[in-house]
């Protein structure tokens, strides 16, 4: 493009200069052909080229008759050399704007701009009607609130607005009201939402015999316990979740070889209350107590079967992914039972959980839908004590005491989930046990064992 600039320059400079010669030359000539005449004896605007009055003085000498048509000639060639008006300079860039290039630089192409919509576009009319407009479609859902109640299409069911489960008294959805909205809470077990209404726990265990060292004799010792709990949550005021969980558990066989030579049955009731707070800033707290009694019914209640556990504890979700827990946890048995109930929960990704709390941690692996249900794999350990009143046997025998189950428990198993139920198999290794009483008897030893357990979850 510049070459074609410069090129036009100089071919404008040749034209300025052919021109101013060419007027020059035909001056010279004329100068030189007036100059060859005698003289003038006749005005020349007679012939034509001009009107005076003839009254006028004339402005010009006289000369021939034959002279004045030379003289006129000689006039129009020299009006014939004058430029004409219309010839200017143009500026070299507008004349190389004007004309095409072979080459165009451009930052972007007219062609590839983007159609940038003014309004919402109108949906295609039916064959036969008017063209109207429809607004765009959806709404925000209300917090707390069902997000799937706005209308739908048609042609499509309408959604689930209230839990099966809770036979439509409770909304899924549904959060208590008051400041500091806060709609999903985490318990102890890691970042889960609660469940409102109610839920069950059945589990059934066998302990595999093993021997018992005693003071009075060795003897044998087997179990099979089985443990139910029915829980009940549901929002209150402030955005706090309370749950009520009666419970029941059955232990039979523990030491049904013993010195007495008796089946001994225990039977446990307890009655738990857990307080969550709303997250705030990150900040989950759970209050817990829970009463119970436990008996074999051999000798009248006393203080002796009511125990009384509690804890406290403090989540904090540090990230998405990880959160700490912090609190104690306070067993009432034949000790005095101090714990620290804390941990962390870590979510990598979708896979893999690690609950790490203590006194039950668990590691979570999901396996997929290998028979059509979501699937886990998992290792949990338990620190586990229990404890119960209980009829003394030989050689002191018709009174009341205390007794207390101490173990450590390594297990691993498969959970299945589908939707509204849950159920494990899982088998493990207990170790470090021991039976304490609270007086007349010194502590027994007890071997370690295998243990296997079922549950259900609903």
């Amino acid at each position: 493009m510049y070459r074609d600039v410069a090129n036009h320059v100089e071919y404008s400079k040749l034209e300025a200069i052919l021109t101013v010669f060419g007027l020059f030359a035909k001056t010279t000539f004329l100068l030189k052909l007036l100059k060859s005449e005698d003289r003038i004896a006749t005005p020349f605007w007679q012939s034509g080229l001009a009107v005076f009055p003839q009254s006028s003085p004339s402005p010009f000498p006289t000369c021939d008759k034959d002279v004045a048509v030379t003289t006129s000639s000689l006039l129009l060639l020299l009006a014939s050399t004058i430029t004409s008006g219309d010839v200017t300079t143009i500026d070299a860039f507008d004349r190389a704007l004007s004309e095409p290039a072979g080459t165009v630089i451009r930052a972007q192409s007219p062609e590839a701009a983007p159609q940038v919509a003014t309004q919402v576009p109108l949906e295609a009319p039916s064959t036969g009607t008017e063209t109207y407009y429809y607004p765009p479609a959806g709404t925000t859902a209300v917090p707390g609130g069902d997000p799937f109640a706005q209308q739908m299409s048609p042609g499509f069911p309408q959604p689930i607005t209230q839990d099966p489960w809770l036979g439509g008294n409770v909304g899924p959805y549904a959060a208590p009201a008051g400041p500091q909205q806060s709609y999903y809470q985490f318990g102890v077990n890691g970042p889960q939402p609660f469940q409102f209404g109610w839920t069950a726990r059945y589990d059934l265990t066998y302990y595999f015999e093993e021997t018992v060292r005693s003071p009075l004799g060795n003897f044998e010792q087997d179990g099979l316990a089985f443990d139910l709990e029915k829980k009940y949550t549901t929002p209150i005021g402030g955005n706090w979740v309370y749950s009520i969980a009666p419970q029941f558990n059955f232990r039979t066989g523990l030491g049904n070889s013993g010195p007495a030579g008796e089946d001994r049955q225990l039977y446990r009731f307890g009655l738990g209350f857990t307080l969550h707070s709303p997250t705030v800033a990150g900040w989950t707290y759970e209050f817990g107590f829970n009463p119970s009694m436990g008996t074999d019914f051999d000798q009248k209640i006393n203080n002796n079967s009511t125990m009384y556990d509690g804890h406290a504890v403090a989540y904090w979700q540090m990230a998405p992914q990880w959160m700490w827990a912090f609190g104690v946890a306070y067993w009432d048995r034949v000790d005095d039972i101090v714990l620290p109930y804390a941990g962390v929960v870590i979510n990598p990704n979708e896979y893999l959980e690690l609950r790490l709390l203590f006194p039950k941690p668990r590691i979570s692996w999901f396996m997929g839908t290998p028979w059509g249900l979501p699937t886990w794999l998992y290792a949990e350990g338990e620190y586990h004590v229990e404890a119960y009143q209980v009829g003394t046997f030989a050689p002191v025998a018709g009174r009341s005491t205390r007794v207390q189950y101490r173990d450590w428990r390594v297990v691993g198993g498969i959970r299945w989930e589908a939707g509204w139920w849950s159920m494990f198999v899982e088998g493990g290794w207990v170790f470090d046990r021991d039976i304490e009483f609270k007086n007349y008897y010194p502590k027994l030893g007890v071997d370690d064992g295998a243990i296997i357990r079922v549950g259900l979850r609903y």
